[in-house]
């Protein structure tokens, strides 16, 4: 959600009759969420996707399809939106857009690259205990880290602590993607957050 912010400069309005005024622009555009952006240099766009941020980054040059949920809960903003790229005017699969989740304007995960993300962050610790049979998970909401330490056949008991209780809620409803336990050998659920092994507390 952007908005712009009126700029007075009196000494613009002085014109003296031995020169011009220079004439500077009216007008910053700035995202809400993210506080303002100073003078008028080009945005500065991210080396990684996890940097980017709702307005400039995203919704600049990307169109959302369907926001799935915008709103706050007791500890932050969440959005979740479906998006297409406005290039090739297209999903990256038809019947599977894009999804994003954003925590205070700052995106969090994307559906096409969390898979890669989430197997980097469990696997090599989980490959390097030598027996891992319980877990615990500090934060998570998602649900996608926990469907990664599932596919471990040793893990006995997993606890996922995450403060936001909400936000679990959300992403179960609005990004089953991320929680899906269907292919995974020994689990007895659809949803990881279902799983007999594992409690989210």
């Amino acid at each position: 959600q952007n908005f712009a912010v009126p700029i007075r400069d009196d000494d613009l309005a002085r014109e003296t009759e031995d020169e011009e005024p220079t004439l500077e622009p009216k007008m910053l555009w700035s995202h809400k969420l993210r506080g303002f952006r100073h003078g008028f240099g080009p945005i500065k766009y991210h080396d990684t996707p996890l940097d980017e941020e709702l307005g400039t980054d995203v919704f600049a040059r990307l169109d959302a399809k369907t926001p799935l949920f915008s709103g706050g809960t007791d500890f932050q903003r969440v959005d979740i939106v479906e998006l297409i790229d406005p290039l090739v005017r297209t999903y990256v699969s038809p019947d599977r857009p894009d999804k994003m989740l954003f925590l205070d304007g700052v995106q969090q995960s994307t559906l096409y690259g969390e898979a890669e993300y989430h197997e980097a962050l469990v696997h090599p610790a989980m490959f390097t205990h030598p027996n891992p049979r319980r877990v615990a998970i500090i934060g998570g909401g998602e649900g996608a880290t926990l469907r990664e330490v599932l596919k471990h056949n040793t893990v006995e008991e997993v606890v996922m602590v995450e403060i936001d209780g909400e936000l679990v809620g959300m992403c179960r409803e609005h990004l089953p993607e991320w929680s899906n336990c269907t292919d995974i050998e020994g689990s007895d659920a659809d949803s990881c957050f279902d799983d007999s092994r594992a409690s989210v507390e």
